[in-house]
């Protein structure tokens, strides 16, 4: 469960209960529980967005980059709700992940992008997220100066308080 509290124009708080599938992506559900028990998600911005993906992941406070995991199978598709790693090529995921707001299959399977869950509970909250900042905040800032970066310019984006499992 992922509980969060958007902020923005949108305001409220909400929560989101996501269902990890370790029979989709068992390498990437380690990982996030592993992320998950080490606290990198309280605090975590939602920092990245598009039209279709709203990102995050990234820890509040810098640290460590995790090492690098392998690609699962995609063994399910990129559909509205479903939560997935991010990477930038072959078995590259580290921490940072990303809700799909739209049905990206077509783009993202092919591309070797394994859904690890899906929302069962409450992506009228994702839908709230801000977006308003889109791509700008920049990931290296957000790896070195956390949320004192984000806070400092990009004052109104949404947050995961605290994820449980």
């Amino acid at each position: 469960t992922l509980q969060v509290n958007p902020r923005g124009r949108q305001n409220g708080q909400g929560q989101v209960k996501v269902r990890l599938r370790p029979d989709w992506a068992p390498r990437g559900v380690r990982r996030f529980k592993e992320l998950v028990g080490f606290g990198d998600f309280k605090d975590s911005a939602v920092f990245y967005a598009t039209d279709k993906t709203v990102h995050f992941g990234l820890p509040a406070e810098p640290s460590l980059v995790p090492a690098k995991i392998k690609d699962d199978l995609v063994r399910a598709s990129n559909r509205r709700g479903t939560i997935t790693f991010a990477k930038s090529g072959r078995n590259s995921r580290e921490n940072q992940l990303f809700f799909n707001l739209d049905d990206n299959s077509a783009l993202l399977d092919k591309d070797g992008f394994a859904p690890i869950g899906e929302v069962v509970e409450g992506m009228e909250v994702v839908d709230r997220f801000y977006r308003g900042y889109g791509k700008k905040p920049n990931r290296e800032e957000v790896l070195v100066l956390g949320n004192d970066y984000l806070d400092k310019n990009f004052p109104k984006l949404s947050k995961i308080q605290d994820v449980h499992l």
